[in-house]
């Protein structure tokens, strides 16, 4: 049987598969037959056999089933593209109200802040104008506009419209962190006098209220504020309280501050007071504050005080804790604050002076952190001692310029250089990613323990540099 032939028969019995299920048989032993026949006329047409029974196969075992799950399929990826359409384009209308949204309160912030600008000036009418345009944008800044409003029209003089406005706030918005600030405004507009404030049962309401009438009814509101930071409020109310008192001139209001900050109260309020003395400084409440310090054996308050040093700016003070004080942790908190304040002529004062090893390193770091690239490098260069040279070594290296780069390799290659001073170098270099300095180490150095430190370090640094220097000493 030639090819043409068995083509022409294994195309026959493709055509005459029936669907009938009784046939299946027939059909199945009529390709069989003619599968052996071809097989035994002529091996070249083997290709054709197999691509027929390919065919046969593909043609009887295709049920009808997967057709209709295939129209199924394409049904539901039209219906998918549907939605991934309509997700997209609820996408964008989100987009849209998204940034509608931030516009304005892009819009309603600048107008707020325009409002506490006039607020500032004491331009009260055009204050409450921002105000009545950041109360129509209905933002989350709405409610505090609602207040602004109330109190522009207050310093107007226009206490019925005022108050209108306060009920506004109360009545729109009753969640409102306002409301207390509104209370208290409610009460001046009402006539409020100090009397009628202490009667009040709402601590944070009394508060806000003696804050606005401690510049005017002084003498009637301290007593009340006494009682305040002696009674069984909370700590909060009475660091309030204290507050408000520190801010009277009333020879009074100092007085009660002074026993406050002698100890006449809770430990706490102590250190409030403490504070407020460093913070309004002046001359007696320095002095004050050194009879404190120097009569006191707590630690705590004598923190305390460093810290209102500092913030005032008494760097003598500072340098008198860091000389005299006996507690040596008192003593580098006192170091530590010149750093912080860059008093850079008394630390090196303190150095040159000090014979604790403890102060000068941390004196050191002082310098470190004032700033002062000029007294490390003395150090650096003529300390006499190891482990303080070391230091401002490994300080320098923190220090990421030029300058402190070229000091560092100078002093690694000085000559008779001991290798704890260049380890230090290294690790300083290392510090500021310095890859250049550490490879020109890693090939000139004759010392093999330097050289692996060196080369220990290139291999953890990011740079390119390094990682083809170490590609180079592999292929070597």
């Amino acid at each position: 049987m030639n090819t043409r032939t068995l083509v022409t028969t294994l195309a026959i019995a493709i055509v005459a598969i029936p669907a009938a299920e009784a046939q299946e048989t027939l059909v199945a032993d009529r390709i069989a037959a003619a599968v052996r026949e071809a097989a035994r006329a002529t091996a070249a047409t083997g290709t054709h056999v197999e691509r027929a029974i390919a065919l046969m196969h593909g043609a009887r075992e295709q049920p009808a089933q997967e057709w209709e799950a295939q129209a199924q399929a394409r049904e539901q990826s039209a219906q998918e593209r549907e939605a991934q359409a309509h997700a997209r384009e609820q996408a964008a209308k989100e987009r849209e109200a998204e940034a509608k949204a931030r516009e304005q309160a892009a819009r309603a912030r600048d107008l707020y802040n325009a409002g506490k600008s006039a607020l500032d000036r004491s331009q009260w009418d055009r204050a409450r104008e921002y105000f009545v345009r950041v109360l129509a944008e209905k933002g989350d800044r709405a409610d505090a506009a609602q207040y602004w409003i109330a109190y522009a029209q207050y310093k107007l003089g226009q206490a019925a419209a005022a108050l209108d406005s306060l009920r506004a706030l109360e009545g729109s918005y009753p969640e409102s962190r306002w409301l207390k600030e509104a209370k208290a405004l409610e009460l001046q507009l009402r006539g409020a006098s100090p009397s009628t404030v202490e009667a009040t049962s709402d601590d944070e309401l009394k508060l806000l209220a003696l804050n606005s009438l401690i510049a005017t009814d002084t003498e009637k509101v301290l007593p009340i504020l006494e009682k305040l930071l002696t009674g069984p409020q909370s700590p909060q109310v009475k660091k309030r309280a204290l507050f408000i008192l520190s801010q009277s001139r009333s020879p009074k209001a100092r007085e009660i501050l002074v026993a406050t900050a002698r100890g006449s109260a809770n430990p706490d309020l102590q250190l409030e007071a403490l504070q407020y003395l460093g913070i309004f400084g002046g001359d007696d409440n320095f002095r004050l504050l050194e009879e404190i310090y120097a009569a006191s054996s707590d630690r705590t308050i004598k923190r305390r005080i460093l810290e209102a040093y500092m913030v005032s700016g008494r760097k003598q003070a500072l340098l008198n804790a860091a000389k005299n004080e006996a507690d040596a942790d008192l003593r580098k908190r006192a170091v530590n604050m010149l750093g912080a304040g860059h008093a850079t002529a008394e630390l090196w004062e303190l150095y040159q002076r000090e014979k604790d090893a403890d102060i000068r390193r941390a004196t050191l770091e002082g310098l470190f952190v004032a700033g002062d690239v000029d007294r490390l490098i003395q150090v650096a260069k003529t300390e006499k001692d190891p482990a303080l040279r070391k230091k401002a070594i490994q300080l320098m290296g923190m220090r990421r310029d030029a300058r402190a780069s070229a000091l560092l390799v100078e002093i690694y290659w000085q000559p008779g250089q001991t290798p704890d001073v260049k380890k230090s170098v290294i690790d300083g270099l290392f510090i500021q990613n310095n890859a250049t300095a550490l490879i020109d180490i890693a090939k000139r150095e004759t010392d093999a323990s330097m050289k692996r430190e060196a080369v220990s370090r290139l291999s953890v640094m990011k740079s390119k540099e390094a990682t083809e220097f170490l590609l180079e000493l592999i292929n070597k």
